[in-house]
């Protein structure tokens, strides 16, 4: 079970900038691993989308990943920048 971060989808998706996270992030993509996203991270990631096509495409791709949804969002927000502090730690 993997939750893969904004940042880093970004990263795959637009910039490269980190060699390490876009090789981890295809390899997971092509492994029988289950990637987990939330609401905010797929809506960052369509942020993104510059074109109408882009958008679909990220769109359906995202369907396929598992969902974390917690019926209380403010909580959800707090505990993904508490996750999120303590991964930048490592």
């Amino acid at each position: 079970m993997v939750l893969i971060e904004t940042s880093a989808w970004l990263d795959f998706l637009y910039y490269n900038d980190h060699p390490l996270v876009d090789d981890y992030i295809d390899d997971l993509l092509k492994s029988n691993e289950t990637i987990y996203t939330t609401p905010i991270i797929l809506q960052e990631v369509l942020y993104g989308a510059k074109t109408d096509k882009e958008f679909k495409g990220l769109r359906a791709d995202f369907q396929t990943f598992d969902k974390l949804v917690y019926s209380n969002q403010a909580e959800a927000a707090i505990r993904a920048a508490d996750l999120y502090r303590k991964c930048r730690k490592q």
